[in-house]
């Protein structure tokens, strides 16, 4: 039995209280590579974890599996660390990307050692403002082909 392009994308949780920052992370996931990515959007971290509730545990690989979640420290109903937490807990196995300004750049390294996966720097909000730092995951298994077509920030 052979697998259909939509079952071969790779779901994203977009964790981002502010819709022109979610607007770009789409743009620039759409404009980087030409693997197919499937952006599920929430607006909080309780709408977050209310969509990680609905995913069956044992399904990792279903069409409708969330693959990875980014997250962003500065959510209307919980910012900073606080909703790391919450989503370590709840989001076993899923790697975890943290959102960030460069002003708050020290909380995302903070996050990493509560267990994010890494975090991913917000500049300017131009179109292609997301650029991985210090890579610290192997996405090999969830998200492949991931880093070699994250668009650079010059």
């Amino acid at each position: 039995m052979t697998r259909s392009a939509f079952d071969e994308m790779d779901n994203i949780l977009l964790i981002q209280g502010d819709g022109q920052d979610a607007k770009s992370v789409r743009d620039a996931l759409a404009n980087s590579s030409d693997r197919a990515f499937r952006v599920e959007w929430v607006k909080s971290c309780a709408l977050g974890l209310e969509r990680l509730a609905a995913q069956p545990l044992h399904d990792r690989r279903g069409p409708n599996a969330i693959s990875i979640i980014w997250v962003d420290l500065m959510l209307p109903d919980l910012a900073g660390l606080g909703s790391v937490d919450r989503l370590v807990t709840a989001a076993l196995q899923i790697p975890i990307i943290v959102l960030c300004s460069t002003q708050d750049e020290l909380v995302a390294k903070e996050a990493i050692q509560r267990g994010a996966q890494d975090y991913l720097l917000k500049i300017n909000r131009c179109e292609q403002g997301y650029k991985a730092i210090d890579w610290k995951v192997d996405v090999s298994d969830c998200f492949p082909g991931f880093v070699e077509h994250l668009p650079e920030v010059k």
